[in-house]
């Protein structure tokens, strides 16, 4: 390990926990170690064997934390996502549902008056009808039949 490689790691360090990715320290140091590829983490297996024994087998998988950890933070992300996108969703659905509410109300409303109206025209209706025009005393009681335009009128010679 030379100066550049630990001026590396510390560097990781410090931007690890900067950024939540190792609460600790040392756990930094680790994480930092593993991104470097200078301690590659080792996963151990347990497999049963055919006589009943436990056959153990060691694997080396180099900055798995790191990729765990970005795993972690890519789902949040996304799970974050989806809940903003279901929120906004749900709001406009409630607000459409508020409008439909709405637009009832205005058309039950509108059909009351409609047919409160249809009844006020009916009954002036009625009472138009039941008046009798009266003849005026400068008209008379002409009829157009009664009289001829010809004579009322001149047109020129015939």
């Amino acid at each position: 390990m030379n100066v550049n490689d630990v001026a590396k790691i510390n560097e990781l360090m410090k931007n690890l926990q900067k950024h939540g990715m190792a609460t600790t320290a040392p756990d930094a140091f680790q994480q930092a170690q593993e991104i470097v590829g200078e301690a590659p983490k080792k996963v151990v297996t347990l497999t049963q064997n055919e006589k009943g024994g436990i056959d153990v087998e060691t694997v080396q998988v180099p900055g798995s934390a790191l990729i765990e950890s970005r795993v972690n933070l890519l789902l949040d992300m996304n799970s974050k996502k989806i809940d903003g996108q279901f929120q906004t969703m749900r709001d406009t659905i409630s607000a459409l549902a508020m409008e439909i509410e709405r637009m009832k109300f205005e058309l039950k409303k509108f059909q009351d008056t409609k047919a409160k109206v249809v009844q006020v025209v009916q009954e002036t209706q009625k009472s138009l009808k039941a008046e009798e025009k009266q003849p005026h005393p400068r008209q008379g009681n002409f009829q157009p039949g009664d009289v001829a335009i010809d004579k009322m009128f001149y047109f020129g010679h015939k």
